[in-house]
């Protein structure tokens, strides 16, 4: 590809950022200055301004397609590089199809419309480099964003996240380049080269289409030496809540957002943190496996400092109404008892507002839960997965057997009344023959109670042991339908789903024990039966429908204003 026609570039009134042309070649990326042009409204300052420094910042637009306003790997990575000095534009396609009083959509299939394609490529122009976040469930987003983009910018087009990490290759058939693996050494070096006119091949982490496979980047070992996620909203868009106009972030529309009850079923604000980054386990349906191995002999588990966890709180509480806090560590119960101790006592001096975490069944224990419990803990996520011996070594579990289940249920039955329990389980299991599926479900019959369940089907993602079985066994004949596009919370018509269903209700033992008893799981359990069960929940659905459209759909009016 030859060199891109020079071009004039736009920013936000009052930025100061480089007037640049990139060319873009296979496996080659460069940018040139721009001669000095007239000054118009919305350009960068007066280049007599420009010509005080020897080189302006480089400057990016980070896409953020998440269900999620907050986001951290995009905030994290916008920190990074705004404290380093660079300009970061962020837009938060926040994705309102999420609401759980209509039931989940059923994929990843949905389309932006035209006007928002517009509206991004108009916020895209005059950058060095726009950048895209995608997990797996994304890849359809960041094409669509991709190829819209191509037409009216010739703005090179990186992506990073968890699917350009495993699968760089198919990515580079529509990005110019990838990030592979975590993302704030490459790009600083990617913002620099930018600033300073360079070429961009050789870097770490960073592959340009035509380049060989680069080598991995490195970590960020000490993980208090990040800046806190960027919560700084000037020159941060988002989708507004009509679904079709992009504007301004506020702090009102951050609250909005992160009150919804299409993420926590409560009008409370929350706020996310990860103490975090790796996992100590290596699950076969996770990626948790494939970043050990991509950082062989680097350690992946890093842990922030409590000091510095805290501060980050404190500053959010300061600013917004945070009411609930979520802490999203794989496993937050994997810190020692001691070092649990002295978290809960710390966040109840200083933070003091009720928290939710998640726990590995093995990692549960009594001083842990009662530490926690005192010190606000008012839900806990715990991964039970399944209670099937076969099944659990499928998915490399061992550790969390079916007596580590019990037990990790009658530690937390006393405090059942202040603490809500959820007990994770994952179903659609190519590789689970009936029997073993009923396994399970007798198992959380006799668990003490009260708890729910939150089901997830088996998604066979990119980057796991089980995708890879799944390929060389012939159960993923289109990645695109069968796994980028399908919903990790779909649900299961069958007799097993249906029974899950009354497990979650609380249903008689005595009930649940016949229905899962051998005799009835191979009666109902069949293929004929599936239309039934299908009807049956459609029927669900529909009560759902019909109790949210009378309850009345709230009219959100956003304040568009700063601050």
């Amino acid at each position: 590809m030859g060199s891109m026609p020079m071009r004039r570039v736009r920013v936000p009134q009052g930025v100061l950022t480089l007037r640049t042309s990139v060319a873009v070649r296979w496996g080659h990326l460069t940018a040139q200055k721009l001669p000095p042009a007239d000054v118009q409204d919305g350009d960068i300052l007066h280049h007599d301004s420009c010509n005080m420094m020897e080189q302006q910042p480089a400057s990016l637009l980070l896409i953020s397609p998440y269900a999620d306003i907050m986001a951290n790997g995009v905030r994290m990575l916008s920190a990074t590089l705004r404290h380093a000095g660079y300009h970061v534009r962020t837009l938060f396609l926040y994705d309102l199809s999420l609401q759980p009083e209509l039931g989940y959509r059923p994929d990843f299939g949905m389309r932006y419309s035209q006007s928002v394609l517009d509206q991004v490529s108009e916020l895209a122009q005059g950058f060095d480099l726009i950048g895209i976040s995608l997990l797996t469930n994304y890849f359809n987003h960041a094409v669509q964003l991709s190829n819209h983009l191509r037409q009216h910018t010739d703005t090179p087009i990186i992506w990073g996240g968890v699917h350009p990490t495993v699968l760089p290759e198919e990515c580079l058939q529509h990005a110019d380049m990838v990030c592979i693996g975590e993302a704030e050494i490459p790009m600083l070096e990617v913002m620099q080269r930018l600033t300073e006119e360079k070429d961009l091949h050789g870097i770490d982490g960073i592959w340009a289409r035509g380049d060989q496979r680069p080598a991995i980047g490195s970590l960020v070992q000490d993980l208090d030496s990040l800046p806190f996620m960027d919560l700084n909203f000037d020159d941060q868009y988002v989708l507004l809540p009509d679904g079709k106009t992009i504007g301004p972030l506020t702090d009102a529309l951050f609250v909005h957002y992160a009150s919804t009850r299409a993420l926590w079923d409560t009008d409370d604000m929350f706020f996310q943190v990860i103490s975090t980054r790796g996992c100590p386990y290596g699950c076969s349906f996770c990626i948790n496996r494939f970043t050990k191995a991509l950082y062989q002999g680097k350690a992946t588990l890093r842990r922030r400092s409590f000091d510095n966890l805290f501060r980050e709180i404190e500053q959010v509480m300061h600013r917004f109404p945070i009411k609930l806090l979520m802490i999203s560590d794989d496993s937050f119960f994997a810190c020692k008892e001691e070092e649990i101790e002295s978290f809960a006592a710390r966040y109840q001096q200083t933070i003091g507002i009720p928290f939710r975490c998640l726990a590995t069944p093995n990692a549960v224990t009594d001083r842990k839960v009662k530490a926690l419990l005192d010190a606000g803990m008012c839900w806990l996520e715990v991964g039970v997965q399944s209670c099937s011996p076969d099944t659990l070594t499928l998915f490399r579990r061992r550790w969390g057997s079916v007596e580590k289940v019990k037990k990790a249920a009658e530690v937390l039955s006393p405090y059942m009344t202040r603490l809500e329990v959820f007990f994770d389980l994952i179903i659609d299991n190519p590789w689970e023959p009936k029997e073993q599926t009923a396994e399970t479900l007798r198992a959380m019959v006799e668990l003490p109670r009260p708890y729910k369940l939150q089901l997830f089907s088996l998604t066979l993602f990119p980057g796991t042991e089980l995708y890879d079985r799944g390929i060389e066994e012939g159960l993923i004949r289109d990645p695109g339908d069968d796994i980028y596009r399908k919903h990790y919370l779909s649900r299961d018509y069958s007799y097993f789903g249906l029974m899950l269903s009354l497990i979650y209700r609380n249903f008689p033992r005595w009930l649940l024990r016949i229905l899962l008893c051998k005799p009835m799981v191979t009666l109902f359990q069949r293929d004929l039966m599936i239309p039934l069960y299908r009807s049956m929940f459609g029927f669900v659905r529909v009560l759902k429908i019909i109790k949210y459209l009378l309850g009345g759909r709230p009219e959100v009016i956003p304040d568009t204003s700063k601050g």
